[in-house]
């Protein structure tokens, strides 16, 4: 991924029935990076148990580890 360090994640915890501002900043920003931040990558992670937390931050991390 060419735009590892200049991109933004998205950890949604937010409880399911509630007004998703995660979701909504997911839209908003992958409009913006269509047109007026190009090479901005949007990660988005679903974080509903610690385990999901963990495979998000690993996933992060590897992505980190791996940028030339």
């Amino acid at each position: 991924m060419d735009g590892r360090f200049n991109s933004v994640a998205i950890l949604d915890a937010i409880p399911n029935g509630e007004w998703n501002t995660a979701r909504r900043l997911l839209d908003d920003l992958k409009d913006i990076a269509g047109y007026t931040a190009m090479g901005l990558h949007v990660r988005y992670f679903r974080v509903e148990s610690t385990k999901d937390l963990q495979l998000a931050a690993t996933s992060l991390v590897k992505e980190a580890m791996t940028a030339a």
